[in-house]
């Protein structure tokens, strides 16, 4: 008998599946000898750390509260425990040192291969990670010389326009 759906259907609904992410998340079984299974826990940590430093970097600077009092002062800036938000800066540091973990990973692994590489391996390398990084800078920078004046649109949206002029007048 032949299948009402067809399997990509099935494995895109599976991938909203609360049971087979939740199977996924709590699998504790080692990966093969050559990955570096590790590193999703501390990306997930550092990921977290980043958004969350950033998002109180900005309620910090009151760009999107006017009074601060509302919400118990500045109380929550003497708590010990909030000093990892509040100096969140490493954690992108640690955001770029597990990308370039992973990059010499990565690139060792295909020099064990070929033996050191030669010129035509370092030529792919640097064309592949220029190709890969300059198209989404151009795309953000793009977005900003462009776009962004068009999501300014509250009481603090000078803060938004003035990037993007600032953008459009000095590229």
């Amino acid at each position: 008998h032949e299948d009402p759906f067809p399997q990509t259907i099935v494995q895109v609904f599976q991938g909203f599946s609360v049971y087979q992410n939740t199977l996924k998340l709590f699998n504790t079984d080692a990966g093969s000898s050559d990955s570096l299974d590790c590193i999703n826990g501390i990306r997930f940590l550092s990921m977290t750390w980043v958004l969350i430093g950033h998002a109180y970097s900005n309620f910090g600077s009151q760009m999107f509260v006017n009074n601060l009092s509302a919400y118990g002062g500045d109380a929550f800036l003497g708590n010990d425990a909030f000093a990892a938000v509040i100096n969140a800066f490493p954690s992108v540091d640690s955001f770029f040192l597990i990308g370039s973990t992973l990059l010499t990973y990565i690139t060792l692994k295909e020099l064990d291969k070929t033996n050191g590489g030669g010129i035509k391996f370092w030529i792919m390398y640097y064309v592949h990670r220029y190709v890969r990084l300059s198209g989404v800078y151009a795309m953000i920078i793009g977005f900003h010389a462009t776009l962004l004046k068009f999501f300014a649109f509250s009481p603090q949206s000078f803060h938004v326009s003035y990037a993007g002029d600032a953008c459009r007048k000095n590229w």
